[in-house]
């Protein structure tokens, strides 16, 4: 145990480095731009994250970071043929509003709005990045076309390449060859995101683009190209802000933020207030009128009538997250947990996790333990008695939902998420903590009047109309 313990104090320690050099870096190529964009503008933290890798894998990082982006590309670049071929059904339409999609998150985010602008039969076009995000949006039945479809730059770079081969770069936590091939596949990558986005922007030429990633390179680029273009921008807030690094001034127009807690969040980073619109969140609608579905959970489960369910939501990585500290959290809960043989406990896997991953973990777990990813997290964490986290989003949405929270931070930052601070979960920061702070969850619940203050301050869409008040918004920002 101690030894997973140290694991997780060094790993935060690398982030910090890595930040530092991060900054170091673009402190000395300010003048780097793509398209009169500072490059320093659009993969911040990106750097960061795989300096952490290297640190952590010096051997053999290079190698994997090749292979696993050459596959990626191989695959890309067949989903890439089959886009320009969908894109003889699709002429630039020039509609008021483009709605970019870059995950399986955000079409969660937006789907609420998207089907409202339907039924108004509003001028919209959805724009999607990834395979994944294609299919969830065909099962939703909203028409969408892909980002890949949109003619590619063969070199869009200008002198970029030339100027990244004569950079003197600080050499400080990695190898040079090492440093020098990941800040030249991030430039590069940042350069030919940007110059997609300018295409795609070019072609459609909305009044309006809606957006819901802000802190990624795409996300950044997309808000990039949309300035470059005078094309106005709304960012739809998409999980909770985080006292982080990757949350640097946020640079969309306008910004529908989840409640009073999250403006603040935003003004802080240098917002100015008139920017920021409350209007809670779309996807919480539906949890107003969501009702739990013991019978149907218990029997994708196999959990017998009698038994309690308590959820964990697996967070494997993000931020300071990391497998190595999932996997800790995961063996200590099921050891935990069999203290109490009237509860069954869920583990919820991320939707980028496999079982494989937890081989070892789930050989001691006893017949109470159940595992599984793609069974509907709202509908689980309704039918719980308590839910486990990281730092996840499904933590407020546990709370939405009137269940006890408990919440496990071991980054080692301080107030990372804002439930401790507001007594609106439990909070621990060890993992010797876990078995008094389960045991804590299951009794008397202790933290309801302040979760209930916690969630009018953070969420003002509680009324189940945060929708219609985005729909209004795109609509008076497209006028």
């Amino acid at each position: 145990m101690q030894e997973r313990t140290e694991k997780t104090t060094n790993v935060i320690e690398l982030y910090n480095d890595a930040i530092r050099m991060e900054k170091e870096i673009f402190q000395k190529l300010k003048e780097l731009r793509v398209h009169d964009v500072p490059l320093s503008d659009l993969f911040v933290h990106s750097l960061a994250v795989d300096l952490v890798n290297a640190m952590r894998s010096p051997n053999n990082f290079l190698l994997k970071h090749k292979t696993f982006w050459a596959a990626l590309q191989s695959r890309d670049a067949l989903l890439r043929r089959f886009s320009r071929a969908t894109r003889n059904f699709h002429q630039p339409s020039h509609p008021r509003t483009v709605i970019f999609l870059n995950s399986i998150s955000h079409v969660r985010t937006l789907l609420t709005v998207m089907q409202a602008l339907q039924q108004q039969k509003k001028s919209f076009l959805v724009v999607a990045n990834g395979y994944r995000t294609q299919k969830t949006l065909s099962t939703h039945k909203i028409p969408h076309i892909a980002l890949d479809s949109y003619p590619h730059p063969s070199r869009p770079y200008g002198k970029l390449l030339d100027v990244l081969s004569g950079l003197h770069l600080p050499v400080v936590l990695v190898p040079d060859e090492t440093l020098r091939y990941l800040f030249k596949f991030h430039a590069m990558r940042a350069a030919r995101l940007l110059t997609l986005a300018i295409s795609m922007l070019e072609q459609e030429q909305p009044t309006l683009l809606v957006i819901s990633n802000i802190t990624d390179t795409m996300g950044r680029c997309m808000i990039a190209a949309a300035r470059l273009l005078k094309i106005r921008t709304l960012y739809v807030q998409h999980g909770m802000m985080l006292k982080h690094p990757s949350y640097t001034a946020l640079s969309s127009d306008s910004m529908a933020a989840w409640g009073t807690i999250a403006k603040k969040f935003m003004v802080d980073l240098g917002t100015r207030p008139e920017q920021v619109i409350v209007t809670g969140s779309p996807q919480y609608d539906t949890l107003r009128t969501l009702r739990p579905d013991y019978a149907s959970i218990q029997k994708q489960l196999k959990i017998p009538q009698d038994q309690k369910i308590v959820t964990y939501t697996s967070q494997p990585h993000g931020f300071e997250l990391t497998l190595e500290n999932n996997k800790a959290i995961i063996s200590n809960l099921i050891r935990c947990m069999e203290q109490y043989p009237q509860y069954c406990f869920v583990i919820k896997l991320h939707p980028t996790e496999r079982r494989k991953f937890y081989r070892k973990e789930l050989r001691r777990a006893d017949k109470n333990v159940r595992i599984t990813r793609d069974i509907n997290t709202l509908q689980l964490m309704a039918c719980s008695e308590a839910v486990i986290t990281q730092i996840s989003t499904t933590a407020i949405e546990a709370m939405l939902l009137g269940k006890k929270v408990l919440s496990i931070n071991l980054t080692g930052q301080k107030d990372i998420m804002p439930y401790e601070k507001e007594n609106a979960a439990l909070c621990i920061t060890s993992l010797q903590q876990i078995a008094g702070a389960v045991r804590m969850i299951l009794g008397k619940d202790a933290f309801a009047a302040a979760r209930q203050r916690f969630i009018k301050q953070y969420n003002a869409g509680t009324d189940g109309k945060a929708t219609m008040r985005v729909v209004q918004l795109v609509d008076r920002l497209c006028r």
